[in-house]
């Protein structure tokens, strides 16, 4: 994700101790009418569930061979912002 934001110059602070404990997330925040600041977005990459379900899928190589391979699931989720 860092390496994304750097790419696009957009401006962004890292959240040390904050509570994703399972992976990075990128959370795009902005202020409202009042000056407040609200997420708009929740982006997290989960690097534990997959494992903790056993989640897995299989891929064909070019020998057309078949293996599993493992998988990391992204959650992304919006906000809506309701006018008071």
């Amino acid at each position: 994700m860092k390496k994304i934001l750097e790419h696009l110059n957009v401006p962004y602070t890292i959240g040390i101790g904050e509570a994703a404990f399972y992976g990075p997330k990128l959370d795009i925040q902005i202020k409202n009418v009042y000056g407040k600041e609200d997420t708009l977005i929740t982006i997290q990459i989960d690097q534990m569930l997959a494992e903790q379900f056993g989640m897995e899928y299989w891929t064909r190589t070019a020998a057309n061979a078949a293996r599993i391979s493992s998988t990391v699931p992204l959650w992304a989720a919006t906000n809506a912002l309701w006018p008071c």
